[in-house]
C-alpha cells in the first residue's frame, strides 16, 4: 500500500462571460489546472445550461482551438435578445419560432448554483477518463 501523501492538484478559477449582451451573463468555474480543452468545453456547456450546440473556440497563445462551424440554439447574443422579446410577448413566440423554448418553461431570471454544479458533475462523469 502506498502511504506517500498525494500532492493536491492545483485548481484555477475562470470567469466565462458571454460577449455583447447586457446585463452580463457569466459563470465562475474552478477547474484543475491541467484540464483538457475538451473537458473544459464540457464544463462550460454544463455551467451555462447548454446542450453542446453552441459555437466555441479557445485561443491559447495565439492558436485557435474549437469547432467554429456549429450553430447554437438561439443564434448567438442577438437571437437571445429576440428570445427575451418573445418571452415578454408570447404572441411572437409561434411566429418567430420560439414555441419550443416556451414549452420548456425557460426563465431567463432563474439560476441555481446547485443545479449547475450537479449538471457539471453529471456531464464530466459521463466522459471517458
Amino acid at each position: 500500500m502506498n502511504t506517500a501523501p498525494r500532492k493536491a492538484e492545483e485548481v484555477i478559477s475562470l470567469k466565462v462571460t458571454l460577449r455583447g449582451i447586457r446585463p452580463p451573463i457569466w459563470r465562475r468555474l474552478e477547474v484543475p489546472s491541467r484540464i483538457s480543452l475538451g473537458i473544459l468545453h464540457d464544463a462550460i456547456q454544463a455551467a451555462m445550461g447548454w446542450g453542446d450546440h453552441h459555437l466555441y473556440a479557445f485561443d491559447v497563445a495565439g492558436r485557435s482551438y474549437g469547432d467554429p462551424a456549429r450553430v447554437d440554439d438561439v443564434k448567438g447574443v442577438w437571437g437571445y435578445q429576440n428570445l427575451l422579446a418573445a418571452l415578454a410577448d408570447p404572441s411572437r413566440s409561434q411566429v418567430e419560432g420560439w414555441s419550443e423554448w416556451m414549452e420548456r418553461g425557460f426563465d431567463p431570471e432563474e439560476f441555481s448554483v446547485d443545479v449547475v454544479d450537479t449538471r457539471i458533475g453529471t456531464r464530466l462523469k459521463s466522459r471517458p477518463a
